[in-house]
């Protein structure tokens, strides 16, 4: 929160002058010692500096003789009240320095490593429900600026439940819920036993009175057992007394006054202890409690110097042309000592370009004069769309589309390189540092949506992650949402601009030349846009075997037209070597691609945060090399026991699949023989129909079964107990594939290798490559339309739906549902939709590679399916869908290595249908089919070895930019000189230039 709330400043204009030094000494009674003000402040060396032109703050200082009676100085803001000069309470309190003697040692009461910027806190707007539940108004809020929200809570006001159980609405379920307190282990080992994956409230910041105090911090820096119990007694002591102040007594109360406690509590502790902004407001049925969270920039910076958050720094930082406005702006605000300062230390250690040069840079001589010292590097930024501009001028929304090359050309860039976009722009990310001397250097982003333009430190999705971030790290949201007091995770809200905007120039734009992926990071994240980035890459290197599938699919037609014969050409071979080749380097291409999409979105190296899964169950342990205290498995046996059932349901669901496959290629059997039709009166006209109508049901049956599976993999999932996300997903991944992988590919194989051998026959006659032709087009077909249609279409009427019943329920004409009530409506795109629409991808991948060469144009079809899946997905994430958190995500993860696998599996089915299903080889001995078979295999892996082996995954010169920023990193912002022994000079000795007679050596050599 800004030093300035809403409520402050409205209260400051209407009495700009109200606040003086004497009215100080009033509003210090409170909280200074009474004898200390028997002397005017100026006695006791306090002195008062207003801040800002409304004079409601003040910041106090002591630094005369009497200053060691204080115990600390105070950083504090006091509001005028309407009538005089009376003040109505403190607003913060910031332990900024405690004396000793002469000595200082400053530090931040509220571990801010910034510090000199405290937390507003908002003391009593949580006391009541009645003033703290506003209802909702009649979306006036559409029009609101660009950052009015950064995040949503949506919490539960359900009513009627304390009839049927009574015991969850009590204190003791209060602080049950708050701390996480296990009874059952309380109760055995007669102490207070925490459960810490339970515990809503996570720190001891989140335990304040009404004044804001910290009344455990005292003992939480104490580790003995004592002091451990004396802190939890405490605490759970402030939730007794906070649940009695609410309800108004200690016993049990309703189910909705429960609800409304839970959410006034959280909100309580988002501005005490996360020192955010929030406001609460009922839904249109009054059945949810919707909170809205606003972070400040002051906070935003606490929390990226907190957490080393990454910024991108600008490569001409005091270029005028490009940053007026920016330094026009950071002159004032870090003052002309501290300017001056940011460029003598610029300077000092990166230079200017040349000796005329007014201003240094980062780097000069690779931006500046990079065609002299390092042509190689500046080439490769220019090939790659490095727009130097970009970093301070606004752009038009339109203007990636103006490109003076070709078609092809733009085609042929985007695929190995970037495509052409004016955001690209090359620059070092550096961890954010607070000194003022720093705030120059960081980039500054120019937004135009639309009518509105700003220059901002922290993007979108950088705002969104570290005001999350700063919530976390105090309240526990997943165990609330286990306990069923959040409706979902919390969200950020859409920013309705900016999303009108990527409407226009993504989801309802049908050229694909190039996708705005720089607006899709902002927006997003990286996870995200990474997605699309992949999607694009894919769905252009389709077109090579689109090409090639049309091709060989004309020849094989003509051929047949001209011959009379269904007979397939050795053009099939040849295809096949292609789409192995293409295989491989799709894969070794992307690869390559990332890595270029990481340096430029600042991903290179980055860790991807540890942290337990809420719903993890562990045992405390210390860690074998830091000491640090950490959560391991219970038991390794029951693991084990976990993983063995797992098992045993993929093997059982597998098995399902087949019996299933198995009665339905019975049916066709049936429908086959003409004998049978006949004998139950149904009409040979019908036996081609029926055939479809089963393959209709192999596909439903597919699509049913992938959805049951689905279900039951995370159930089994959550039974093997994982420690964190990333391993949940992992195991996650695997498990549905494996099982999809059977699902969708059985019948192919079916049909392809061993329907001859147990049927005796194919659908016609002995073509069973015709059959599966026929198989490949129906389910891939089925497969884009319901798979796009479930997409998009279901989670829309679904919303509607939402919408519709809440208008229903509600009673009242004059109420309705507002902006952030809509969007707490839209379906959620979490995790869970990034995965699913990796995997209906990477099963289209195995249908391109698996049975290929059964239907050439396998690849087209991928190709129009594509073009519509980017547009599918980019309606459902601007129309259908909430805004999803911007996660971070330097590669597509686990995917890419299943990609692999389905390519060298492609490798012997491929030459298995060329051998054995298509008739080129029907004279051939079985023996020599299978020594082929072996030498095709090996022959198409050294090949698909060769390829990966021929392209590096990351360019020469992009491994050499990445040190170079490296470098600049170190020398700027962390001080590590390469080359600096200033500290470790040799000490001189006593000087001897002395040239002695021989004869004398051996009496001078130790002078």
């Amino acid at each position: 929160m800004s030093a300035y709330g809403s409520d402050v400043r409205s209260a400051a204009e209407k009495e700009p002058n109200s606040t003086s030094a004497s009215s100080f000494e009033e509003g210090l009674t409170s909280v200074v010692d009474e004898k200390l003000l028997e002397k005017p402040l100026e006695v006791l060396g306090w002195s008062v500096e207003a801040l800002g032109k409304p004079e409601d703050a003040a910041i106090m200082t002591c630094e005369g003789p009497d200053c060691r009676h204080i115990d600390m100085a105070l950083f504090i803001y006091l509001t005028p009240m309407n009538k005089g000069a009376e003040f109505l309470r403190i607003r913060e309190r910031t332990k900024i320095c405690h004396t000793v003697g002469s000595s200082h040692d400053s530090y931040d009461a509220f571990a801010s490593p910034a510090a000199s910027h405290a937390i507003e806190m908002e003391f009593n707007s949580m006391q009541s429900a009645q003033s703290s539940l506003l209802k909702s108004g009649d979306g006036s809020t559409r029009e609101k600026t660009l950052y009015d929200h950064d995040l949503v809570m949506v919490f539960p006001r359900r009513q009627g439940g304390e009839a049927k159980k009574p015991d969850d609405f009590t204190l003791r379920s209060f602080v049950q819920l708050m701390m996480g307190k296990d009874v059952e282990r309380s109760q055995r080992h007669n102490k207070i036993m925490i459960d810490p994956f339970q515990r809503v409230l996570r720190t001891p910041r989140c335990f304040l009175d009404d004044r804001g105090v910290d009344v455990v911090m005292d003992t939480s820096n104490d580790h003995s057992e004592d002091g451990e119990q004396k802190r939890l007694e405490t605490e759970q002591q402030l939730l007794k007394n906070e649940y009695e102040r609410f309800v108004g007594s200690t016993d049990a109360t309703s189910e909705e006054k429960f609800c409304e406690l839970v959410a006034t509590a959280i909100s309580r502790r988002v501005q005490l202890a996360c020192g955010l902004t929030t406001r609460m407001f009922l839904s249109c049925d009054a059945d949810e409690i919707i909170m809205t969270i606003m972070a400040d920039d002051n906070d935003l910076r606490v929390e990226a110097d907190r957490t080393n958050y990454r910024l991108q720094v600008s490569n001409k930082p005091f270029d005028t042309t490009l940053h007026e406005k920016k330094l026009r702006n950071l002159r004032q605000e870090i003052g002309e000592k501290e300017w001056q300062n940011s460029i003598d230390h610029l300077r000092r250690t990166r230079g200017c370009a040349d000796e005329s040069a007014e201003f240094p840079e980062m780097d000069p001589l690779l931006v500046s004069r990079g065609e002299e010292f390092h042509p190689e590097i500046r080439k490769a930024l220019n090939a790659w769309g490095h727009t130097e501009e970009t970093d301070g001028l606004f752009t038009e929304d339109d203007s990636y589309r103006r490109n003076t090359s070709n078609r092809w050309s733009q085609f042929w860039t985007s695929i190995f390189a970037l495509p052409y976009d004016p955001w690209t722009y090359f620059a070092p990310f550096a961890d954010y540092r607070h000194e003022e001397k720093y705030q120059p250097y960081y980039r500054r982003y120019p937004i135009q949506w639309g009518k509105k333009e700003e220059e901002t430190l922290f993007t979108q999705k950088d705002r969104i992650r570290l005001a999350a971030g700063i919530v976390d790290r105090h309240i526990n949201s997943d165990a609330l949402e286990a306990a069923g007091f959040l409706v979902g995770q919390m969200f950020a809200l859409h920013d309705m601009v900016a999303l009108k905007d990527l409407r226009h120039t993504w989801a309802l734009r049908w050229s694909m030349i190039c996708q705005p992926l720089h607006k899709i990071r902002f927006y997003f994240g990286e996870k995200i846009a990474l997605y699309f980035a992949w999607l694009e890459f894919y769905t252009k290197m389709l077109v090579f075997p689109s090409i090639a599938g049309v091709i060989t699919f004309v020849y094989t037609e003509a051929r047949q037209a001209v011959t009379g014969t269904n007979q397939q050409g050795y053009i099939l071979i040849a295809f096949a070597v292609f789409v192995v080749i293409w295989s491989s380097y799709f894969s070794e291409s992307w690869k390559r691609k990332n890595g270029l999409l990481d340096s430029l979105w600042g991903l290179s190296g980055l860790q991807e945060a540890f942290r337990y899964r809420p719903q993890f169950r562990g045992t405390k342990s210390f860690h074998p090399t830091t000491d640090m205290p950490e959560m391991t498995y219970e038991s390794k046996t029951k693991r084990r026991r976990a993983f063995v059932v797992s098992i045993l349901v993929v093997t059982l669901m597998v098995g399902i699949v087949i019996i299933a496959l198995f009665a339905l290629f019975v049916l066709k059997h049936w429908i086959n023989n003409s004998d049978n039709l006949e004998n139950n009166h149904i009409s040979s006209k019908y036996q081609t129909p029926l055939t479809f109508g089963v393959t209709v049901a192999n596909a439903v049956q597919i699509l049913i079964l992938n959805m049951v599976y689905r279900l039951v993999a995370q159930k089994l999932n959550d039974l093997e107990n994982h420690r964190t996300d990333a391993e949940y997903e992992n195991h996650l991944v695997i498990k549905v594939f494996l099982f999809q992988f059977c699902n969708s590919f059985a019948s192919f194989f079916y049909i392809a290798f061993f329907k001859r051998i147990a049927e005796g026959t194919c659908l016609y006659e002995d073509d069973c490559m015709q059959e599966l032709r026929d198989q490949l087009l129906i389910l891939f077909l089925i497969r884009i339309v319901v798979g796009n249609t479930l997409e998009v279409v279901v989670p829309y009427l679904k919303y509607r739906y939402q919408l519709f019943q809440e208008r229903k329920a509600h009673t009242e004409k004059s109420s309705g549902h507002n902006y952030i009530e809509e969007q707490a409506k839209l379906v959620p795109y979490e995790s869970n939709e990034a995965f699913e629409d990796y995997n209906e991808m990477v099963i289209q991948y195995g249908f391109i590679n698996l049975f290929v060469v059964a239907f050439p144009l396998t690849p087209l079809l991928a190709l129009a399916n594509n073009i519509l899946e980017i547009h599918v997905d980019s309606v459902k994430l601007c129309f259908v869908s909430r805004r999803p958190f911007p996660s971070l995500a330097k590669d597509i993860g686990v995917w890419f290595y299943i990609l692999r696998f389905m390519t060298y599996i492609a490798l012997g089915t491929n030459s298995a249908l060329i051998l054995w299903t298509s008739d080129l080889f029907d004279d051939t001995d079985a023996t020599v089919k299978a020594f082929v078979f072996v030498v095709a295999c090996q022959v198409c892996l050294v090949l698909a070895v060769l390829v990966e082996r021929s392209v590096p995954d990351t360019p020469h010169v992009l491994k050499l930019l990445f040190e170079r920023y490296e470098h600049i990193v170190n020398v700027v912002f962390k001080g590590l000189f390469e080359g600096d022994s200033s500290h470790l000079n040799e000490v001189a000795e006593r000087l001897d230039v002395n040239i002695y007679p021989n004869d004398q050596w051996q009496d001078t050599k130790h002078r």
